[in-house]
């Protein structure tokens, strides 16, 4: 799925840059305050949104009245997929986004409308996509527990998309609005968009070191808040002050870092999950090389960090090292989250790690690309960007046989990364006065060219021997 998202945060008018969500790997670089986070909320909230139900409105408008739509396993129905109606789907799914972009920027409606009222979201090459999608048979079966399933088929040359479920009792429990939705998260995506299909996205944000630490305080407060509503709803002649008392004190944070906080507060709960066991096993790697140490929950749902040199010895997480809290999100995700299929984002890896830790931080986000799992990354760090670009290298070489003389600096057969699968994008404030321009970057054998990294870098250089320079001849 390719797409450009214009109009948003500094990034102003129209831009020529590709987003292609079926890679594997996405950069993004560029100085501070130049949009990166707010890309990544946008990318967070779209997939998000692409994943949730339409309005009936919307699918009504589109393939007529939907509810009195009878399906069941001795009637199956059709419906038709042409260009026109894929076409009303993203708009209507741009449209039902534009209207709840203030819930994933966490601000209010009406600043919303003023900062996004520009906002556009243009999918690429659709007429393209769609041929080729036209051309072709394509069939899907998607699995409802125990209520049975519901199966997608389209034969070769028609755009008719005939839909069937293997039990009745399926119609019941779930209403139309339900099949279309998943009709058009899956199939669309799938066989239109042809997009490797992003089932879940989870967000890393920065302020990841205060999650596990504040995460009950910030319940208490909403409890606090719920509490006093609750009484203003009772005491006679106070309703009128609950609007106020809101818009005081209800503080919204964007909708990645809610979600975020919301798997910070139910830890417990959330431990009870397993991830997929490669995953499991990439988090007890990390928890090996890099924390020396494991990563757990309590039975109160409290974050503690047990050393590998006195495992009695537990530490809560907001008195471990701020690294131990830095990597503690990707442990808990690795652990209990992340599923073949899913995208994490993470924005800024590189926070409170030593240069060798960035490095090895860096391979492990090549391994969970390598696993199944999509991923986001923003950075500034010179020394992830460099090691990326080492594994990029490293994936040359092992097609050319050269396992073993990478292996001398300790790279893994899962240790690369395949350029074609990759995507990176500079977000350019310089060379630009008025406004942010977002680049593609080119991603060789070498991987990728950063100019101002390397230039900050090079200035630096010049200056640090020049310096010496002149303490070399004092006299």
């Amino acid at each position: 799925m390719k797409l450009t998202i214009n109009n948003f945060g500094p990034v102003k008018g129209k831009q020529n840059y590709q987003i292609d969500l079926s890679k594997d790997f996405t950069l993004v670089t560029g100085g501070n305050g130049l949009g990166k986070t707010y890309l990544g909320y946008i990318i967070y909230g779209l997939i998000k949104r692409i994943n949730e139900p339409f309005s009936r409105k919307n699918l009504s408008d589109i393939f007529g009245d939907i509810e009195s739509t009878k399906l069941s396993k001795d009637n199956p129905i059709s419906f038709d997929l042409s260009f026109e109606n894929v076409r009303s789907l993203l708009d209507s799914l741009v449209i039902s986004y534009k209207e709840s972009i203030h819930v994933y920027m966490g601000i209010d409606r009406h600043s919303a409308n003023m900062l996004f009222k520009d906002l556009s979201i243009e999918f690429l090459n659709l007429e393209a996509k769609y041929d080729q999608f036209l051309k072709n048979s394509a069939e899907r079966t998607i699995n409802f527990g125990g209520f049975g399933s519901m199966t997608i088929l389209k034969d070769e040359n028609t755009s008719l998309i005939k839909i069937s479920v293997s039990n009745e009792k399926i119609t019941a429990e779930y209403p139309m609005k339900m099949f279309l939705n998943t009709f058009f998260s899956i199939f669309i995506c799938e066989r239109v968009l042809i997009n490797n299909y992003i089932r879940r996205v989870f967000y890393i944000p920065v302020e990841r070191n205060s999650l596990y630490t504040f995460s009950k305080e910030l319940s208490l407060k909403r409890s606090e808040m719920i509490d006093k509503m609750q009484s203003l709803l009772l005491e006679k002649d106070k309703e009128h002050e609950v609007p106020n008392y809101l818009r005081k004190n209800a503080g919204r944070y964007p909708e990645a870092i809610e979600d975020a906080l919301r798997q910070a507060q139910d830890l417990t709960q959330l431990t009870k999950n397993d991830a997929d066991q490669d995953f499991i096993n990439l988090a007890a790697e990390i928890e090996k090389e890099i924390l020396h140490g494991e990563i757990i929950v309590n039975s109160e749902g409290e974050v503690e960090f047990a050393p590998n040199m006195n495992r009695r010895k537990r530490v809560p997480v907001h008195l471990s090292a701020s690294f131990i809290k830095t990597i503690s999100s990707i442990i808990f995700f690795l652990k209990h989250i992340a599923t073949k299929g899913d995208m994490v984002m993470i924005d800024e890896p590189e926070m409170n790690l030593h240069p060798n830790l960035q490095i090895l931080f860096a391979r492990i986000l090549a391994q969970i690309s390598n696993s199944g799992v999509k991923v986001w990354m923003s950075t500034h760090s010179d020394y992830i960007i460099s090691e990326l670009n080492n594994l990029c290298l490293v994936g040359v070489l092992n097609e050319k046989e050269k396992q073993e003389e990478t292996a001398k600096w300790g790279y893994k057969p899962a240790d690369y990364l395949d350029k074609s699968k990759m995507q990176a994008f500079y977000l350019n404030g310089e060379k630009y006065q008025t406004q942010v321009k977002i680049e593609n970057l080119k991603i060789g054998d070498h991987g990728v060219d950063i100019a101002s990294i390397d230039n900050c870098l090079n200035n630096l250089n010049t200056r640090t021997n020049e310096l010496y320079e002149i303490y070399a001849n004092l006299d």
